[in-house]
């Protein structure tokens, strides 16, 4: 019930309840299943899942890695629910802006769903990863952008500030 709880509050993006519950569920299903179950793997990737909408990426990423490797050791490599995990993971990296981690674990992913889908899927799944891949790529380039401009911007100020407050400024950088 505090898993479902923590499901609803994560959808109304109440995430402090959602991970208060969550850390309810887990404890209760702990006593009930020990540390190892697919509940308990579940719950982990909840816990990443609502700590990444808060941007707590590094508190994301351990909660997914211990419910990745959790679900491994119950289902096997070859799962799709081991692909989502991996395509958590991947998401989770490409926020903290660790993309050859992230591009690493899509791969994962796209490698395990392949494993699943008829030629038709497998298109589609390509296609959802070169439009990833795209948007990616799309990303630096703005990140790339950002900061030519906004270095563009301080060399500017900073030769104003040299022309009428000399001793204010750094010295001439070109």
């Amino acid at each position: 019930v505090y898993n479902t709880l923590g499901d609803v509050y994560d959808d109304l993006g109440q995430y402090d309840k959602s991970l208060e519950n969550y850390q309810k569920a887990l404890k209760i299903a702990t006593k009930i299943l020990g540390q190892e179950h697919l509940t308990i793997a579940k719950i982990y990737n909840n816990l990443g899942c609502t700590y990444s909408k808060q941007g707590k990426y590094q508190e994301a990423l351990e909660n997914c890695q211990k419910a990745l490797k959790m679900g491994e050791k119950i289902l096997g490599q070859e799962h799709s629910t081991i692909a989502t995990g991996y395509n958590n993971l991947g998401y989770i990296y490409s926020k903290q802006g660790k993309y050859q981690e992230a591009l690493v674990n899509y791969q994962k992913a796209l490698k395990i769903d392949a494993l699943f889908a008829d030629v038709k899927t497998q298109k589609l799944i390509q296609n959802q990863i070169n439009r990833r891949l795209s948007n990616f790529l799309k990303l630096v380039k703005e990140s790339n952008s950002y900061l030519c401009w906004n270095l563009q911007r301080k060399i500017k100020a900073n030769d104003i500030l040299l022309r009428f407050f000399p001793d204010l400024a750094y010295p001439k950088l070109f």
